[in-house]
């Protein structure tokens, strides 16, 4: 009996230590983690809004336009910008709401740059609201996908999107029973999907926003000297 009882605190001895040797790893991999997040951060900080120099970007990549796409600017301009986006991507909101209005003034009202807007959804939020902005008549779709990303923080809620969608809708005229045959279609849906999945094809789209600029791929809300400096170099030579 004596060793029975020896056995079991020898046992209980081992399995003290044995969990405190797990404890112990544990604490060492939370660590870890930690410090490689911190470093990641700090990179993202240091670096992730340095823009790429134009010459170091992708170059001759194909600018396929159809009439399926919606284009803002002159068909004549002699620079197509080609931009991939989803509606609920913060850096995209940025892109639209701070950089995009001076490059529309100095660039694309001027007919010298084309913007073909086209979706690439990160989630179902994002999809919804594309399909949406696709069901509006088409000369109210740039005023549509503006509203949305604009108002980006007030309609892309989890799992209350819907709702603040479609009273944000409201505001360019389509009432609640228009938003939810829009979001019932589901041809609409896989047509936006196959687009996106095209894209990842063609280009390696696999963040947003992403711009095809006459054949230079640059990706980020970057600065609008960044744009200047691609369009500068891919503009044709008179």
């Amino acid at each position: 009996m004596l060793r029975c009882v020896e056995q079991d605190c020898f046992c209980e001895e081992r399995n003290r230590r044995e969990q405190q040797i797990r404890m112990r790893n544990l604490w060492v991999v939370v660590a870890l983690a930690i410090l490689i997040t911190i470093g990641g951060l700090f990179a993202w900080k240091q670096w992730g809004n340095r823009p790429a120099p134009a010459e170091a970007l992708a170059q001759d990549l194909p600018m396929d336009v159809t009439a399926e796409d919606n284009i803002l600017g002159s068909a004549n301009a002699p620079i197509t910008m080609i931009e991939y986006a989803s509606l609920t991507c913060p850096h995209c909101a940025k892109f639209h709401t701070t950089i995009l209005p001076k490059i529309k003034t100095d660039w694309i009202d001027t007919g010298k740059v084309r913007l073909v807007y086209r979706d690439f959804p990160l989630d179902g939020a994002a999809l919804g609201a594309a399909t949406v902005a696709h069901c509006a008549p088409r000369e109210r779709y740039f005023a549509m996908v503006s509203l949305f990303f604009e108002k980006q923080d007030e309609w892309a809620v989890p799992e209350q999107w819907q709702e603040h969608l479609t009273k944000l809708a409201a505001i360019a005229g389509m009432d609640k029973a228009s938003v939810d045959t829009c979001l019932a279609d589901t041809a609409r849906k896989d047509a936006i999907v196959k687009s996106a999945e095209d894209a990842q094809a063609k280009y390696g789209i696999n963040s947003t926003p992403t711009f095809i600029i006459n054949g230079v791929k640059t990706s980020g809300a970057q600065p609008v000297e960044h744009f200047v400096e691609i369009f500068q170099k891919v503009q044709p030579k008179s």
